[in-house]
C-alpha cells in the first residue's frame, strides 16, 4: 500500500471484513478451469466467496478498462485483489485439492 503510483481505491475497501493493515494486494491468474471464467466479476461475488475485492484486471498484459464489476472474466486474465493473507494459502490448497480430482 505504501508502493508509489499505487492510490487506494477507498469505495471498495469498506467492503472487506478485515481492517487495511490486516489485508495485502495479491495478484492471481484466471485458469480455465475456474468457475468464475466467462462471468461477470460482479457475478462472481468475489467478495462474498473470497472475502476479496477486485481492483483491476489485465488481459495480455494490458488493463482491462470498464466498470469492475461488469468485466466478463476470460481464462488467462491476471486479476489484482486486496484481500487477506491467508487467501493464498487458502486458495493454493483447494487449487490443489480441485487438481487431483
Amino acid at each position: 500500500m505504501k508502493t508509489k503510483g499505487l492510490i487506494p481505491a477507498p469505495e471498495q475497501l469498506f467492503k472487506l471484513d478485515a481492517p487495511g493493515q490486516k489485508r495485502c494486494l495479491i495478484e492471481a491468474a484466471m485458469s480455465e478451469r475456474c468457475r468464475n471464467v466467462g462471468s461477470t466479476i460482479r457475478a462472481g461475488r468475489f467478495r462474498s466467496n473470497y472475502d476479496a475485492v477486485v481492483l483491476a484486471v489485465a488481459r495480455h498484459g494490458e488493463r482491462v478498462e470498464g466498470r469492475i464489476g461488469d468485466i466478463s472474466l476470460r481464462s488467462g486474465d491476471t486479476l489484482l485483489l486486496e484481500a487477506r493473507p491467508s487467501f493464498v494459502t487458502q486458495h493454493l490448497r483447494l487449487a490443489r485439492l480441485s487438481a487431483r480430482e
